[in-house]
């Protein structure tokens, strides 16, 4: 009886450790064994589209083929790598080297477009094989290029939208396996897919085509006619805050993004702040008729020219003598403009250009954007009142300027 109890025992040990192995432990061993037992390949998902307010394709992600081959079949690898070379546009050299591994599976060139897939299949090389990826495709070229973004060649969004939206456009990979040995060895033939990627969803951007176009092929002539480093133009619906275009110049082809520079790439419209200049004068002016501190008639003299203010004399570009508040914007008087200006105050003005959006992110939904510069008026000089009445001294972004002339003209309601 003894020996039987202890027999019975140890055999519900033994069950009770299998039902732990092969129950509890399942999935763990289960992935464990397919990661001795097979290599996998992750399968990039196809992105979710970005469209226009109108529903046209600013970005679209197409089925494509990515070219792989099973190095051990591969008989002569630099006369492969001297067919693949005119159609892949790559040096014989680089295609051999990736051929000559270790590795049974190499890919040689993912997201392959469907003519050059076409002209590897006609080599009918056994070594040779296609896994299916997505390729994404920007239709309209440079338009919108900077909002947009692009794809890098991981698939992971870079830059504008492409990137802010990257998890929403991304979806979900899938994977591939192929065999391999013990001694990690990679055998058996075309890779299985053992998971299929999930879409990812789609975007709709506030951007118009037809006025991004025009707003584009504006820029570019004023750019080049100018020969200026940079050059940009938006355009806001005021009543929503909606932007319907951002062109900026220069700017590249996302279809090709590795052959730009940053310079290219780089969204200035929110990323690069600047002193505002005469511009600004609006804002002080709005501060000034809504605090009362001066009416459109109002008579102001502009000390023919000039005025001092602390240590600096500032002058206008034109001499003046008196003008009316309303002369004064119209004639972009800085004397004048400090006049009111110095009446506001500081903390009076500080509250306007703060209420205008100044100083803080416009929050577009694109990455790097700048909040420019505006310091508290603690930290202002006895010049600082003076020289922020007509736009220095601060530093504002092109989207948060379009953002505060859009609530001039939606009667004061910024949105």
């Amino acid at each position: 009886m003894v020996l039987t109890v202890l027999v019975a025992l140890a055999f519900l040990g033994v069950l009770g450790r299998l039902t732990y192995l092969q129950v509890v432990k399942h999935d763990e061993y289960a992935k464990l064994a397919e990661s001795k037992q097979a290599k996998t390949i992750p399968l990039v998902a196809r992105r979710g589209p970005i469209l226009d307010r109108n529903g046209q394709v600013l970005a679209v992600s197409a089925k494509a083929e990515s070219l792989y081959a099973l190095t051990s079949r591969v008989e002569d690898k630099d006369a492969l790598a001297a067919q693949l070379a005119p159609i892949l546009g790559e040096p014989p050299r680089e295609i051999s080297r990736r051929l000559d591994s270790q590795k049974r599976f190499v890919f040689v060139k993912r997201r392959l477009p469907p003519d050059v897939v076409q002209a590897v299949r006609r080599l009918d090389a056994p070594a040779l094989g296609f896994v299916d990826e997505s390729l994404r495709l920007y239709p309209n070229r440079e338009l919108a290029a900077q909002a947009v973004g692009f794809e890098g060649m991981d698939g992971k969004g870079l830059g504008g939208v492409e990137q802010s939206w990257d998890r929403t456009l991304a979806g979900v990979a899938g994977r591939a396996i192929v065999g391999r040995d013990a001694l990690g060895r990679e055998v058996g033939g075309s890779p299985t897919v053992v998971q299929a990627s999930t879409p990812g969803q789609g975007v709709m951007l506030t951007i118009d085509n037809t006025l991004q176009y025009i707003a584009e092929r504006e820029v570019e002539a004023a750019w080049r006619r100018t020969q200026s480093k940079a050059a940009m133009a938006l355009m806001m619906d005021p009543r929503t805050g909606e932007i319907l275009a951002l062109a900026i110049r220069p700017t590249f082809n996302p279809n090709s993004f590795a052959t730009v520079t940053d310079n290219e790439r780089r969204n200035r419209a929110v990323t690069d702040p600047f002193e505002p200049g005469s511009t600004f004068k609006v804002i002080m002016a709005a501060a000034a008729l809504e605090e009362g501190v001066a009416r459109p008639t109002d008579r102001v003299f502009c000390e023919n020219g000039s005025i001092k203010v602390a240590t600096a004399t500032i002058h206008d570009w034109k001499k003046y003598g008196w003008l009316t508040f309303t002369e004064v914007l119209q004639n972009s008087s800085n004397v004048g403009s400090i006049k009111v200006g110095m009446s506001l105050g500081k903390e009076r003005y500080y509250k306007y250009i703060t209420g205008f959006g100044f100083g803080a992110a416009a929050g577009v939904g694109l990455s790097g954007e700048s909040r420019g510069q505006l310091r508290p008026p603690s930290q202002w000089s006895g010049l600082s009142l003076a020289t922020m009445s007509i736009g220095q001294e601060i530093s504002v972004t092109s989207i948060q300027m379009v953002g505060a002339f859009g609530a001039v003209a939606n009667g004061g309601r910024r949105m």
